[in-house]
């Protein structure tokens, strides 16, 4: 994609941490649009007419939060501009024609309280009193645990073979930590000890330099 090369061109253009926060975003969102994308045409994804929909929305959606992390850091007089491309337009353009005008949106469906989509399995463990035993990795900050901090157990669960269900557990504590589960790293699950015992703390926000899409204390990118 073109507009995704020159984005990359630009990164010796910008002039401070400001300009860098809001281009690092744009990297890794056109790289989420264009896995939306591929993901749309690809003939051997089960792509339903719905699907095409989200994805393409989300692709969309990517490209605005873009332009939204200059404006959030107030940096949209100079490397903003050179990003301008057609991109937008032209998946605006396929939404408008994938659309179904007599289709009726479906309502979720739910089994034991949770969403269809969430396998047996998991609808046990996060019914389970306790889910030490069946924890891959344990986090403590007392040491007694794998790691002591979230961001070890993440990095080391990305190391893991195979994309089968892996359970993180974090013990009780104040965990002043920002984390971002990638989205390479499939079917982690993050389980404390309950509200007020387990706590994720982090400090990032627009006033400090980062854009709003990056500032979340516990983040998941889904590409």
């Amino acid at each position: 994609m073109h507009a995704q090369t020159n984005s990359y061109s630009l990164g010796s253009k910008c002039r401070d941490e400001r300009e860098k926060a809001a281009w690092a975003d744009c990297l890794e969102l056109y790289d989420y649009t264009i896995q939306k994308l591929n993901k749309t045409i690809d003939p051997n994804t089960k792509c339903s007419q719905v699907d095409a929909q989200t994805w393409l929305s989300t692709a969309l959606t990517n490209l605005e939060t873009c332009k939204t992390g200059f404006m959030e850091l107030g940096v949209t007089d100079y490397v903003m501009p050179l990003m301008s491309n057609n991109v937008s337009s032209l998946i605006s353009n396929t939404l408008a024609m994938n659309k179904d005008p007599y289709g009726e949106p479906s309502g979720p469906s739910y089994k034991e309280g949770f969403p269809s989509w969430v396998s047996s399995g998991d609808r046990k463990l996060l019914q389970s009193a306790s889910p030490v035993p069946t924890a891959n990795i344990v986090v403590a900050q007392d040491g007694s645990g794998n790691y002591k901090t979230i961001n070890e157990a993440i990095t080391a669960a990305s190391k893991r073979s195979g994309s089968g269900g892996y359970v993180i557990y974090v013990k009780a504590g104040t965990y002043q930590e920002s984390v971002n589960i990638g989205n390479k790293l499939k079917n982690i699950m993050l389980l404390g000890d309950g509200i007020g015992k387990t706590i994720i703390t982090g400090s990032k926000s627009v006033g400090g330099g980062t854009t709003l899409f990056k500032s979340a204390t516990v983040g998941i990118s889904i590409g």
